[in-house]
C-alpha cells in the first residue's frame, strides 16, 4: 500500500468489484467514450473510491471507471478510502464542487 500526497492509500482495485454511489450522478456515454480513447496514455487520472462492504464506490471517477471497463480492462490504480455512508457523500460532494469552481 501506498500512502499518498491527499493521505488515502494507493491500491489496484478489481474493476468488478466497483459500484456506483447511490449519491453520484450517472455517466454521459459521450464523456466515457472521451476519456476510453485516452485509456493508456496516463491522461485520465486515478479515481478516487470507497471500500464499504464488499464493494468499492466511485467518489470520483466514475466516467473513468467505465471508460477502462469499456476498453477491457479489469483492474486499476485508485485511492481507496473507507469511511461510512455519510462521510462517502460528503467527500463526493467535496469532490463535485471543487471540479465546479
Amino acid at each position: 500500500m501506498i500512502l499518498t500526497e491527499n493521505r488515502l492509500p494507493l491500491e489496484h482495485v478489481l474493476l468488478s468489484e466497483v459500484r456506483q454511489s447511490p449519491c453520484c450522478r450517472g455517466t454521459d456515454k459521450r464523456v466515457v467514450n472521451i476519456v476510453k480513447s485516452k485509456y493508456g496514455s496516463n491522461q485520465i487520472g486515478i479515481p478516487t473510491v470507497n471500500k464499504r462492504d464488499r464493494f468499492y464506490y466511485v467518489i470520483d471517477g466514475n466516467h473513468r471507471i467505465d471508460a477502462m471497463k469499456a476498453a477491457g480492462a479489469k483492474r486499476c490504480m485508485c485511492y481507496v478510502a473507507q469511511v461510512p455512508y455519510e462521510r462517502e457523500a460528503e467527500m463526493y460532494f467535496q469532490h463535485d464542487n471543487r471540479k465546479s469552481k
